[in-house]
């Protein structure tokens, strides 16, 4: 008998300011381009997309496919991201 699993969601344990912050500043430790814009996405989705994408101009389905896993975001729509949920501070 198979035991049933569901896929791992980081955001579901990103529910503070300190671990939002941590997770992003791990992943721009890497200087992994794809993994950057993945985490922003999973900070996004813990954030709240719909008022990320309002603050942005995107639509939030954009912003689903351009941040998630094999995404290819522009520059623009990372740094968009990073300051509608206010963490610019992040990159200091």
């Amino acid at each position: 008998m198979t035991t049933p699993t569901t896929a791992f969601d980081p955001a579901a344990y990103l529910d503070t300011e300190e671990r939002r912050d941590g997770f992003l500043r791990e992943a721009l430790a890497t200087n992994d381009a794809h993994h950057i814009a993945h985490a922003v996405g999973v900070v996004a989705r813990a954030s709240g997309m719909i008022d990320i994408a309002k603050a942005t101009g995107k639509s939030r389905q954009s912003l689903y496919r351009s941040l998630d896993k094999g995404g290819n975001p522009t520059i623009d729509t990372i740094f968009g991201a990073l300051e509608a949920m206010g963490r610019k501070r992040t990159l200091a």
